[in-house]
């Protein structure tokens, strides 16, 4: 395997700090070791709270997971950022001074973005889950990471879906917050490889009760499917006041994996049905066995966001186990190179900006069988690295 400019740096760097002998730990770099110990910092109240406590349940699974294979067990130290940059920033310098070895769990890509510097200072690495604005892994932030498949990524899965079913001409609501602006931005560059215009667009800001105003401007009749890029507990409203407006039924909708969550099933019923989102493949073994768990340990159904916080979690962690040295410079080089599965359905291998370049997305849509909604896979795409864009 090709050593990248990542894994590259920081061996050299970890090599370097080793021969200063230093006593403490300066930033991540110093010369002693760490204990087992992983932060997540995830928005476990606020209006991303949904996917938050998601994230946070796969990676309590997969601390299990883990110290169930290990004879020195991992410890996770658990903090909310209320989605807010500030507070984001604040909860990571404890997490970093109270020796965290690395760290995992953002959900909004503010924050993801609001944290890169405070990384490269503190040379500590996050492994993200979703956090999917490519800003996020840009070019000299070698230390964040990401599992999932990032804004680009998704919008070309989107893309490749809608060739697959013929839809042309499709209307969007994008979530006016980083996410959203690079979906869109993504979506239209690459929109006319895959025959797919997009004839009404939208950015509606986070805690839009209202959507119908905006859904007003839609022709139904000219639209062969519909893309809500609306994270967010008022998805829910989103997508009631879309089948009022005659965007969902019939149409190929296409949104974000909130609409397999928990909360989004219990609030719609069997009036989900129509409703399509980016999830995973819940028919491996591997998914098949995470599900369990999930049923055991919480009395819940797996959602999809469960999956991407245990493939996160999972992998910062194997990053540890895998590592030279135990200390978070050395997992940082273990992370440009590291090849793992997933739960999720896709493999897990960084390139050198840190994104998942062997990601695939599986397009889920809910049905009625039996008179109870089933989230069915209906398509699963190929491998999506990051196009030069």
């Amino acid at each position: 395997m090709v050593t990248h400019r990542r894994a590259f740096l920081k061996r050299t760097g970890a090599s370097a700090a080793a021969l200063t002998g230093l006593a403490g730990c300066v930033g991540g770099g110093g010369g002693t070791e760490y204990e087992r110990k992983i932060g997540f910092v995830s928005s476990l109240t606020g209006s991303l709270s949904t996917f938050g406590e998601g994230l946070r349940q796969g990676a309590e699974i997969a601390l299990d997971d883990v110290n169930s294979e290990v004879d020195d067990e991992f410890e996770m130290v658990f903090a909310d950022t209320e989605g807010s940059v500030e507070t984001a920033r604040s909860v990571v310098q404890e997490q970093i001074e109270n020796g965290c070895i690395a760290l995992t769990g953002p959900v909004s890509s503010d924050v993801g973005v609001g944290l890169r510097d405070l990384l490269m200072q503190e040379e500590v690495p996050m492994v993200g889950p979703v956090i999917t604005n490519p800003e996020v892994t840009q070019d000299g932030t070698d230390y964040m990471y990401r599992t999932y498949g990032n804004g680009e990524q998704l919008a070309l899965a989107t893309l490749e879906y809608y060739e697959n079913v013929g839809a042309s001409n499709v209307s969007a609501i994008f979530a006016d917050y980083s996410y959203g602006r690079k979906f869109k931005e993504y979506f239209e560059m690459h929109m006319a490889d895959f025959g797919v215009e997009l004839i009404s667009s939208t950015f509606v800001p986070l805690g839009t009760d209202n959507f119908r105003p905006t859904l007003s401007n839609i022709d139904p009749d000219e639209t062969d499917a519909f893309l809500g890029i609306y994270p967010g507990n008022n998805g829910v409203v989103l997508i009631e006041q879309a089948k009022d407006a005659g965007l969902i039924d019939g149409k190929y909708h296409i949104g974000g994996n909130l609409y397999g969550s928990n909360a989004f099933l219990s609030a719609m019923g069997n009036t989900v049905e129509g409703v399509g989102y980016h999830g995973v493949d819940r028919r491996t073994d591997a998914a098949a066995d995470f599900i369990s768990k999930k049923q055991e340990r919480f009395d819940e159904r797996a959602e999809t966001i469960d999956f991407l916080g245990y493939d996160a979690a999972y992998t910062a962690m194997q990053a540890v186990v895998q590592a030279e040295e135990q200390t978070p410079q050395s997992t940082n080089t273990t992370l440009g190179e590291i090849e793992l599965p997933s739960i999720s359905g896709f493999d897990i291998n960084f390139n050198e900006s840190g994104d998942n370049q062997t990601f695939r997305s599986s397009l889920l849509r809910w049905e009625i069988q039996d008179d109870s909604p089933v989230a069915a896979v209906e398509y699963k795409t190929s491998e999506l690295p990051p196009r030069e864009s």
